[in-house]
């Protein structure tokens, strides 16, 4: 990109469909110029959720609500993802474990006693979880 310029027709499209959807000039911009479509973006960035961190909260399976959650929360997606790999969780089981409201090391703690996470899931729901 030169002159602040965007690189191609699709990062313009992107960049019109975020503004339309009513995303703030310069978070559309950072996205646009990321290469996000724009339709897939407008959840995330309409979130306030970086354009990067939204890319690892994506590989991980979260949705833009639960990303949003875990920022709230005060950790960051970088940050879960190491936690819960550290802890021997798989990467496609992290999204799950967090948005059922466990850490990782509960996740961990619950996954060697036998417990996957749909079980997990439905004893935090009846308030046998950790």
């Amino acid at each position: 990109m030169r002159g602040g310029e965007l690189a191609d027709g699709k990062s313009t499209e992107s960049l019109r469909r975020l503004l339309r959807a009513g995303v703030p000039a310069a978070r559309a911009r950072a996205y646009a110029d990321a290469g996000w479509d724009g339709a897939q973006a407008a959840a995330w960035a309409g979130r306030g959720i970086e354009p990067g961190q939204a890319r690892v909260f994506q590989a991980l399976g979260f949705t833009p609500r639960e990303a949003g959650r875990v920022l709230a929360s005060g950790e960051d997606a970088i940050s879960l993802m190491t936690g819960f790999w550290r802890a021997g969780v798989p990467v496609e089981e992290v999204a799950a474990w967090r948005a059922a409201g466990f850490t990782a090391e509960e996740a961990a703690r619950l996954r060697a006693g036998g417990i996957g996470v749909e079980r997990a899931r439905v004893l935090r729901a009846l308030g046998d979880g950790p």
